[in-house]
C-alpha cells in the first residue's frame, strides 16, 4: 500500500517486513542528527514484537527508489468512550516506556519527509491522535503540525502513576555535547575539575591493568556483561 505525497509513503504493518528494513533504519538513524536510541531499530522492533496492539510503520522514499529516507513508528488503538462508542486513536510507537518518541529522517529530505508523514497520517483511519513523549526540534515540530487543517492540538503534561518513589520520571537529562574532547574539558569543567579528569586519565593509561576501548558491534554483547557484572 503507497500513499502519494511529495515523498511516497508506504505504510508497513508486518514484523517480518520490520526485520528486513533493519539495515535500512540503522542507515536513516545515523544519518538523522535529532535521532534518539529510542528511535533505533531495536528498540522499535523490541518493543512492537510485543506490543498487544495493532501498530504501523509509515516509511517513506523518493519516488522511484526502493531505499526509505524516514520512518514514523505508530501505534493504532481502538478505544472505548463513556457514552459506550468505539473510536480509534494513533499514539507515538515507543510509548508507554520510551523517554522519547518521533520520527526519524535523512536531514536531506527533512521538509517533504515531514509533510509527507503528516498528510500520510491523516489519511489514515482516527479520530485522535496523540504525539506522546515527542522528542524532535521546534522547526520539525511545526513542520508536522503546520501540515494539518485546524490547530487543534493540546499541549500538556501527562499525568503518570505514583511509583511511591516520589520521583517524577518524565523529567530526562539531556546535554549538548561539543564535537570533541578536548573541547569539552575547557568548556564545559572548571580548572579543579579539568585538573583531576586529565591525572585521572594519565593513571588509567600508566597502569597495564587498565585500558580504555570504544564499544563496538562485535564487541557490545560481552561490553554489556562486562558492565552488568560491576553493577
Amino acid at each position: 500500500m503507497s500513499l502519494f505525497c511529495p515523498v511516497l509513503v508506504d505504510v508497513i504493518d508486518s514484523f517480518d517486513t520490520l526485520v528486513r528494513l533493519r539495515s535500512n533504519w540503522d542507515t536513516v538513524c545515523a544519518a538523522d542528527p535529532e535521532a534518539p536510541y529510542f528511535m533505533s531499530w531495536p528498540w522499535i522492533a523490541g518493543w512492537f514484537k510485543r506490543l498487544r496492539y495493532q501498530w504501523l510503520v509509515l516509511a517513506a522514499r523518493k519516488e522511484g527508489s526502493s531505499d526509505y529516507v524516514g520512518f514514523f513508528p505508530i501505534q493504532l488503538r481502538t478505544e472505548r468512550t463513556r457514552d459506550g462508542a468505539f473510536h480509534n486513536e494513533l499514539r507515538t510507537g515507543g510509548g508507554y516506556f520510551a523517554g522519547y518518541a518521533g520520527f526519524i529522517c535523512d536531514p536531506d529530505v527533512e521538509e517533504d519527509g515531514i509533510r509527507s508523514f503528516a498528510e500520510a497520517t491523516e489519511q489514515l483511519n482516527w479520530s485522535r491522535l496523540h504525539l506522546e513523549n515527542i522528542f524532535m526540534s521546534p522547526r520539525r515540530l511545526h513542520g508536522f503540525r503546520s501540515a494539518f487543517p485546524a490547530p487543534e492540538f493540546l499541549t500538556g503534561k501527562i499525568r503518570r502513576p505514583d511509583d511511591g518513589d516520589g520521583i517524577d520520571h518524565d523529567v530526562y537529562v539531556y546535554v549538548h555535547l561539543p564535537g570533541d574532547w578536548e573541547e569539552f574539558l575547557n568548556g564545559r569543567l572548571g580548572p579543579a575539575t579539568r585538573k583531576t579528569a586529565r591525572r585521572t586519565l594519565r593513571a588509567i593509561d600508566d597502569a597495564a591493568e587498565y585500558r580504555v576501548t570504544d564499544v563496538t558491534a562485535a564487541t557490545l554483547e560481552r561490553d554489556l556483561q562486562i558492565l552488568i557484572r560491576f553493577w
